[in-house]
């Protein structure tokens, strides 16, 4: 058995490039158990409660969280459930690394990484979050509802949250053996600049695994 994680799948695309993920990481043999838990407007719908006990004490549990982007329910007594859940843990300082993927675009040879201050202020991130109590794993970009249900998402970001979540927890070769594969795939979503919807992605790389 590896590591147990909190997953959040989290509200708009965040469950299907949710799962996305999870048939890539299957695919590549990580070794990881989940426990399904809820927040943002999932939990609302749930159970009026955007950031539930439950899922707080799974986080306590598995000191780990790989989530999907959450939407801001409206007049909660906070403006963000990402900011309650740095605040609830001591999420000090978000780590997100900036490497170029896929040669061709705009910029090359991109290799940084950003480090900042965290729990004083809004700050959303494909990030690593560190902190005295554990540490959070999520894509950059929003729930985007608009485009919910209609497989166009691109679950690239998330993937890479993942692969920063399994080296974290010592399986790098498995990330490894993803990134890869996320660099020499040829088939691509539209946001960049291909035709293929996301159903059509995630095989085609699972392919490229196996």
């Amino acid at each position: 058995m590896g590591a147990t994680i909190t997953l959040i799948p989290g509200d708009g695309i965040g469950p299907s490039i949710v799962e996305a993920t999870i048939q890539v990481l299957e695919a590549a043999g990580a070794a990881l158990e989940y426990d399904r838990q809820l927040a943002g407007m999932a939990a609302v719908h749930d159970s009026a409660d955007p950031l539930p006990p439950a899922t707080l004490e799974s986080v306590e549990r598995t000191g780990l969280i790989l989530k999907g982007p959450l939407t801001t329910p409206v007049g909660v007594g906070f403006r963000s459930i990402n900011v309650a859940l740095r605040r609830e843990f001591d999420l000090y300082a978000a780590v997100r690394p900036m490497v170029t993927l896929m040669p061709g675009g705009r910029y090359e040879d991109i290799d940084l990484v950003l480090i900042r201050e965290n729990t004083e202020g809004l700050y959303v991130g494909v990030e690593h979050y560190i902190g005295h109590r554990m540490a959070m794993f999520e894509p950059v970009h929003g729930s985007a509802p608009d485009i919910e249900g209609q497989s166009i998402a691109n679950p690239t970001a998330q993937i890479l949250a993942a692969c920063m979540l399994l080296d974290h927890v010592g399986q790098g070769d498995v990330a490894s053996r993803i990134r890869t594969c996320l660099r020499e795939c040829d088939t691509l979503t539209r946001d960049l600049g291909g035709t293929a919807s996301t159903d059509e992605y995630v095989p085609s790389l699972i392919g490229r695994l196996a």
